[in-house]
Parts: C-alpha cells; structure tokens; sequence
C-alpha cells in the first residue's frame, strides 16, 4: 500500500509539473498531505478502497469507487475524494473543485475533469483564467463539445468585438436555445442585405426579447426606400397642422427609435391641444442619406430633399441618426440614437421658439442676448412695461383658473401662478435674463419632464400663426 501510495505522489508531481501547477508550494502542500496524512475517521473507505481501485484498474468499472466518493463526500473526507479523483473519478474532481477557495486548485481540478471530456469545466476554467488566448481556448473547447452556456459566451464575445463571421458561425449554434443570441444573429444578417432571414430570427426571438419584437414589427409596416422614392410623389399639408413633422431614420435602430417616439409623442397629454402632426416614417436604405459630423454635429447632404420643397407634406423633418449632438437649425431636427424621448421633447420647443435656459455658449449668447424674441425669455430693464410681460400676463390668465398641471405620467394638482425668475441663458456674457417660472423646466433640464402650463399656453400662441408656413425651406436655402 505504501509503494502504492509513493507511486501516486509521483505521478501528481509529474502532473503538476506538465501543467505548469508545481510552482504553487500551496497547492502542492494541500494536495500531498492527503498521501501522507490518511484522517482517523475513514469509516471503513479503507477498505472499500483495494476493491474499488482494482475494479476500476482492471475493468474500466467505477461503480465501486462512485460508492467510495458519495460516503466520502458524506464524511467531508477530502483525503479519498483525492484518491478517486486522481484516478480520473469526475465527481470526486468536481467536488475537490467546489470545496476548496484557492483558485490555483480549482484550477487543477477542473482541469482534470476537462480531459477527461467534462466540457462545463472547460467553461468555469475560461471564467477564471487570466491569460486572454488560454481563456478564449478553453471557452471554445467547451463550445465544441456543445457546451450551451460556452456557446452563448464565445458567439457573445465575437459580436461584441465585431467579428462577424466568428459571430455568426456560434451565434447559428446559440440561436437554437437562447433568444438573445437569435436577435444578435438577426441584426448581423440584416447588416449583411438578409432582410427576410433577419426578419425570421426578429420574430422568433421577439417572444422573449422587446427589442427583437419591435423590430420585427417594423419590418411588417414599413421598408428601406431610396430618397427618390421617398420624394417622387407630390403630396399635400393637413390645413389642420400648424407644423407637420417628417421623421427620417437612416438605419434599422435609428428607425426603431423613431417609431418610439412616435407612439410617446401620440399618448403625451401634453400635446393634445398643440396643433403638431407627425407622418408616416420615412426609412431610407443605409447610406441613402450622406451625412458626416463636424465637431460633434452632423451635416447632412439635403440636396434632392431641397429640390422638391413645396411638394411634400412636411414643414419640419427630424432626423434620427447613429451619432452626433442633438440641435435644431430652423425646420430641421437632427437627433442620435442615444437621445431619449425627453430631448426630443425639448428639441421640439425650439421649433416653437423656445430658447434654452440653461447658459448657452457665448457665440450664441453674443447672437440672442441682445435682441431676440423667445416665448420664455426676456432681457432688459423694462420687464413690467413691455410686451412681452403683457403676453406672459394674458396667458397667465388663461391658466390661473385650471388647477392643474400636466405631467409626463399623470396629472397633479397644484395652484397655477405667475412668477418671474432668473434664467440662465445669458450667463456667459453677464448679462440678466428672466423666464416666466421659478421652476427648473425642460428648456433647462430636459429630463426633468417638467413643462409649466403657461409653457404649453405660450407654445399654442406660437404656433396659432404659423399654419402653412414652412420651416424646412429656411434650413434648405
């Protein structure tokens, strides 16, 4: 027994040795004292040992030694789960694995079930392991060997670094059993021009996953078109619509966000006495639209859009693109795919008029601090006697009766009153300006949702006049 036992501590030492494990004096302490150190409470696996090693050696059965690991795993013996796990006994090397906090021996154990064919150990030594090639070679080898939560990792980890043949090739695997991975698979065959594979995966994936879903309902309305196709057919303005909105998205999520907005455009109660229109969605193919960014806004080539003014159903066009800052410049609105419905909300007050109230920049505040009329906004000495306190006063009234405000969730009672207060347009210059509330409201922070009743009042006057009028053509000229 004892020549035995010597021969075993032999081939551990040469093991760790071809595994690069004989460097953790740690490791190596832990796992020998179990050969030299055999605990007093065995309960008889001494004896079930002989037979269950020479069964094993000399048949290839383990149906003795799985008995010998299930009491030793009863009894906390870590001295006979070693034997077996040394003779390749996966159950013993898993539950070695569990035990033990030093990483170095997890490590070796898992390592051992691995080539022994456990494919999931392949999988928690890639979670664990510090060398990038090493990791990703054990995640492939578990996803080899059909391993699903290996297969899911590597397909995720090819999208996430562009990879996109690596991508697809596991992401067809993962596509089988894991909604996440179909909609990944979806989006790189519609980036490919396989519009209606990618729509497949859109709608089996959609049962799981929300964006997957509103992608494959997007695809049931509406299509990719060419500008020309877009512009070829004259069309007329509602008399009803003070401003008539054309959203254009120029990708696949820049026309899912757009048609989000739209719907939260269409239940904001905000809005319903506002005379504001929206059309139909206008897709256009990827690279349609030229459009390239300076600074950090973008600059789009409107051209064929400019030529056919007066023959379209539009007096704004917002478009939703990939990136750049959010602004407008006259009847154009340009917003990006990280913008949320709340920008857009204050993107919009600008077509109205609005300025901001937050300190603008001092090249725009050189431009509006001087001599510029916004519905929110008053510079000078004379605020009383001026029209445009005769304004906020006639729209006050026309609120102080209604004893509530309107909220983007819901309505909250509160006592509508007029006050003026310090606005911060015009700090960067030095200069004094004031708005019609002692609120902070959207024209400062967008995300506060917070437009004041007298803003909505102010917003319906403005566009009570601006019927037919069309402010795309300023941007266009």
């Amino acid at each position: 027994m004892l020549i035995a036992r010597k021969l075993l501590v032999l081939l551990l030492l040469f093991f760790m040795t071809s595994t690069g494990l004989s460097g953790s004096s740690t490791y190596s302490s832990v796992v020998l004292t179990h050969y030299f150190e055999q605990p007093k409470n065995t309960q008889k696996l001494n004896l079930i040992w002989p037979a269950a090693s020479h069964q094993y050696l000399s048949s290839g059965s383990s149906s003795l030694l799985s008995t010998m690991v299930r009491k030793a795993i009863e009894q906390s013996n870590e001295y006979w789960l070693t034997q077996a796990a040394l003779m390749n006994h996966l159950e013993a090397q898993l539950e070695l694995a569990r035990r033990t906090s030093k990483e170095t021996i997890k490590k070796f154990w898992w390592l051992q079930a691995a080539q022994s064919g456990h494919s999931a150990s392949y999988f928690e030594l890639a979670l664990v392991e510090n060398d990038f090639d090493l990791r990703i070679s054990y995640l492939e080898r578990a996803a080899l060997a059909e391993y699903q939560p290996a297969v899911i990792a590597l397909s995720q980890y090819w999208y996430d670094t562009g990879h996109k043949e690596k991508a697809i090739k596991w992401l067809v695997k993962a596509a089988k059993y894991d909604p996440l991975s179909e909609y990944y698979l979806g989006r790189l065959l519609w980036k490919q021009g396989k519009h209606e594979q990618a729509n497949i995966h859109f709608k089996s994936a959609g049962k799981s996953i929300d964006e997957a879903k509103d992608l494959a309902i997007l695809n049931e309305l509406h299509s990719p078109v060419s500008v020309q196709d877009w512009l070829n057919k004259d069309k007329q303005l509602q008399p009803k619509c003070a401003q008539q909105l054309q959203f254009v998205a120029n990708n696949l999520d820049s026309a899912v966000q757009a048609k989000k907005f739209m719907r939260k455009f269409q239940k904001d109660a905000r809005f319903e006495q506002l005379p504001i229109c929206i059309n139909n969605l206008v897709w256009l193919n990827e690279g349609a639209l030229s459009c390239q960014l300076e600074g950090h806004r973008q600059r789009c080539d409107l051209s064929e859009i400019a030529a056919s003014i007066g023959k379209q159903n539009f007096t704004h066009l917002v478009f939703f693109l990939p990136n750049g800052t959010a602004y407008v410049q006259h009847g154009l609105m340009y917003l990006d795919q990280a913008d949320t419905y709340s920008v857009f909300v204050h993107e919009l007050a600008h077509f109205a008029g609005f300025i901001d109230e937050y300190a603008i920049s001092s090249d725009l505040a050189e431009q509006y601090c001087s001599n510029f009329s916004a519905p929110n906004f008053y510079v000078g000495d004379s605020l009383y006697s001026s029209s445009r306190f005769n304004t906020w006063q006639q729209h006050y009234q026309k609120v102080a009766d209604v004893n509530y405000e309107i909220s983007i969730n819901n309505e909250l009672p509160v006592n509508a009153e007029l006050a003026i207060s310090p606005s911060r347009t015009c700090n960067k210059l030095g200069i004094q300006s004031v708005k019609p509330s002692i609120d902070i409201t959207f024209m400062e922070h967008h995300d506060t949702n917070h437009i004041p009743p007298l803003y909505l009042q102010l917003w319906k006057s403005q566009l009570s006049n601006a019927h037919g009028f069309i402010a795309v053509a300023e941007a266009l000229n």
